[in-house]
């Protein structure tokens, strides 16, 4: 289990990267971690930093939660009041979703929401975790603008039905990587310790 080869190398450096899997080097080990259903990366190489394994962190949720596209319908009396109160609602989403949304919603998304709020129709929210839409809708209708929500599935597993394993997070210092499970093999250990080898992750 990952936990077992934290307990042991709770902190390693990134030596080697590809598309399918990453080396990490810790004091004695040098250990290959394949990925299994990869969906995000952030890696680079000769990054060293404490090793964390989650199953519940706000980077997972485009992949575990419902999403959500909402339409505007109509126009609000008080469109910059609206549009301030989505800006105030992004600005204080919790569990770092504020950068998540910086990260997926370009400057150019914020102008063409502005746009749709202030010509009342238009694609107001693209692809968004469905409790964010909700908050969404909330406000426009305090803010007497109707809207209609389409929910969908969250972001389509890359891995088939029938092994439908949940997404989990991988960090490294500040890099990371969000697969379906992970596989880890000892490359090259130092002759005279006892080490961890080759153990399914997840």
């Amino acid at each position: 289990m990952i936990s077992s080869f934290i307990e042991l190398y709770p902190t390693a450096k990134i030596t080697y990267i590809q598309s399918t899997f990453l080396e990490l080097a810790t004091d004695v080990e040098l250990h290959r971690i394949e990925f299994i259903g990869k969906v995000e990366a952030r890696l680079k190489r000769g990054i060293h930093g404490e090793l964390q394994y989650r199953t519940a962190h706000y980077l997972l949720t485009l992949y575990h939660e419902p999403l959500a596209h909402v339409f505007l319908n109509s126009r609000s009396g008080r469109s910059e009041e609206l549009i301030e109160a989505i800006d105030q609602l992004i600005l204080k989403l919790p569990g770092g979703w504020r950068s998540q949304w910086l990260k997926f919603q370009s400057r150019d998304t914020r102008q063409e929401m502005v746009r749709v709020i202030e010509r009342g129709r238009g694609h107001l929210l693209n692809c968004v975790p469905q409790v964010l839409a909700d908050e969404v809708e909330t406000l426009c209708w305090l803010y007497d603008a109707n809207t209609t929500m389409n929910v969908r599935q969250s972001i389509p597993r890359p891995l088939p039905a029938k092994v439908n394993l949940p997404f989990a997070v991988l960090f490294i210092g500040n890099n990371y990587v969000i697969a379906q499970d992970f596989y880890i093999s000892t490359l090259w250990s130092a002759p005279t310790l006892n080490h961890f080898s080759h153990a399914w992750v997840g």
